[in-house]
């Protein structure tokens, strides 16, 4: 009979091993992530870092990962996030759906997803709610551009500038915070307008349509 050396790392073995039948496996943890689901008290960033651990070493930035996050998510949210599923990273969708119960409150439990349901497109939806999530649209983006607006006026207090162009600087932004949330992301591209916007669209160009 061949005699099997001792191991030199005899405690390292039997980690491996023990770990090796104890771990879940893939298809398992795969499992485990389509009956992940969303719980009141959960932010949407808290889900995704949940889905991560469970699936570790995992892009989740591919179309099957985006898709399945998605669909776990709250019924009144998805129509907002829909048109940004496909161009967004996976991390700014999770930020966005935050930003969203931030404004509008935590979901009521019959929109809670139970099962995977098809994405709901605008055009299915009544014309009131897409007025809503037009202006549910518009509300996220000001705040995130107030968030990104405080943390630049937090910095630039800490910093002591003596520059000529202060008031041309002071002048922009004024310009900037009296232009909506489409205008200021799209510029004449945007096809909606919240008043009281005072962009003027460049010459050739037409106004949007509010």
């Amino acid at each position: 009979d061949v005699i099997q050396k001792p191991s030199q790392n005899p405690y390292d073995d039997l980690k491996a091993a023990i770990l090796q039948h104890t771990q879940p496996s893939a298809a398992e943890r795969v499992e485990k992530l389509l009956q992940q689901g969303w719980t009141g008290d959960l932010k949407p960033t808290a889900l995704l870092n949940r889905m991560k651990l469970l699936a570790p070493g995992e892009s989740f930035d591919t179309d099957f990962w985006k898709l399945l996050y998605f669909r776990k998510l709250p019924s009144n949210i998805q129509p907002i996030l829909a048109n940004a599923l496909k161009r967004e990273p996976i991390e700014s969708l999770a930020d966005m759906a935050d930003n969203i119960i931030e404004t509008v409150g935590p979901p009521r439990i019959e929109e809670i997803p139970h099962t995977s349901h098809l994405i709901p497109t605008k055009s299915e939806l009544p014309a009131a709610w897409e007025e809503r999530i037009l202006k549910l649209e518009a509300k996220i983006g000001a705040l995130t551009l107030q968030r990104s607006q405080l943390r630049s006026r937090s910095f630039n207090r800490r910093r002591v500038s003596h520059s000529r162009h202060a008031p041309r600087s002071r002048r922009h932004e004024n310009k900037r915070n009296n232009i909506c949330w489409y205008h200021l992301t799209y510029d004449a591209s945007a096809h909606h307008c919240l008043p009281p916007c005072q962009f003027q669209a460049h010459s050739g160009n037409e106004p949007a349509q509010q």
